[in-house]
């Protein structure tokens, strides 16, 4: 299944503001300091700076959403980062823009502000670094949909981070029983029907990953298709690449846990997720259902996307999603295609073939 709605890329941003302002500023603000972290709530508050009215897409790594996803830079003051273990997305932003449906997108008029809360400590665990002051950012980058339809990325002319000062108890408890792998495939509320159509993507996955890796150049020149989805030639990019895809090409995915109902509840555009620090549990959602069984965002491939997620695998982020999105990501900042999910993805899949 896909969508044609063009993602708008900076070059176009220029031409399309001529005659009209797309601004916003933002801000989090919270506690100064903190005893644990089960107390650190955050507000983001996001403003619109121009003189006109923004749509802004709910995105789920964005400010806008209040879902555990890695929406926040946090460091201490030596630059040490805390553990994430919220969950990792795929969404189909084209999916969404496409229906329209009012309650996922935020409308700002000019002026209008809107405040967003995030419980921080249900995305973070901040025993290493361990205790300490912070600087906490919001994700700057939101989606803005015109009259048109065009998909345009809006970064925040100025983006005010927040300082807290954390003391006490550094994780928030939760009490769930661990996963350990089965030796087979393990299905939570997926009907008969939906785990058929699990094992034939399983099956599907795991023909396309090892065809990558058979596919993956071992020197320069490197091919059209590595090049589309990795950037140029570099000796240690290829390296990751090629270390990352090895591993996901032994992960046994007969062995995962396959959930259907969703811990987290689902919202449109998920396509799937996964909790980061679960290893072999994938969640599946309603979207999935509809997608072809193989190729481009594929019952297959999001399969593969969604392992690429897990540390011991690719430990891959959502740094960006769809194909144009993906190549361009490649193209200018080809160190971070390396560790985005649907760069793996679009690799395995092929298609249109390269």
């Amino acid at each position: 299944m896909r969508f044609l709605t063009s993602i708008a890329l900076a070059a176009s941003l220029t031409a399309l503001t001529a005659f009209a302002k797309l601004s916003l500023s933002m801000t989090a603000t919270g506690p100064g300091d903190v005893d644990g972290v089960e107390n650190l709530k955050l507000i983001t508050s996001i403003t619109n700076t121009g003189d006109e009215i923004l749509k802004l897409v709910k995105d789920p790594r964005g400010p806008l959403s209040s879902r555990p996803t890695e929406a926040f830079d946090i460091t201490d003051t030596n630059g040490n980062r805390p553990l994430f273990t919220g969950i990792r997305v795929k969404y189909m932003l084209d999916w969404v823009v496409s229906r329209g449906t009012a309650e996922h997108f935020t409308v700002l008029a000019p002026g209008q502000t809107i405040n967003v809360a995030h419980n921080i400590s249900e995305i973070y665990d901040f025993t290493h670094p361990g205790q300490g002051s912070y600087h906490i950012k919001a994700r700057n980058l939101v989606y803005h949909v015109d009259n048109r339809g065009t998909v345009i990325p809006l970064h925040a002319s100025s983006n005010t981070g927040h300082n807290v000062d954390i003391s006490g108890s550094l994780r928030r408890e939760v009490h769930t029983m661990p996963k350990e792998l089965s030796p087979q495939i393990t299905f939570q509320g997926c009907s008969p029907a939906r785990q058929t159509v699990i094992t034939n993507a399983i099956t599907r996955a795991r023909a396309d990953v090892r065809a990558a890796v058979s596919a993956l150049p071992t020197k320069a020149p490197v091919s059209t298709r590595f090049s589309t989805w990795f950037g140029v030639y570099n000796d240690q990019r290829l390296k990751t690449v090629t270390a990352n895809l090895n591993k996901v090409s032994a992960a046994d995915l007969n062995s995962f846990t396959y959930e259907c109902s969703g811990a987290y509840p689902c919202e449109d555009g998920d396509v799937a997720y996964v909790i980061s620090t679960t290893y072999g549990v994938v969640h599946l959602c309603s979207v999935y259902w509809g997608l072809s069984p193989s190729g481009a965002d594929s019952q297959a491939g999001s399969l593969v996307h969604e392992a690429s997620h897990f540390k011991a695998l690719a430990g891959t982020l959502d740094i960006t999603y769809g194909q144009a999105s993906s190549k361009d990501l490649a193209v200018k900042r080809p160190n971070e295609a390396i560790t985005n999910a649907d760069n793996y993805e679009y690799y395995v899949e092929n298609t249109p073939s390269l």
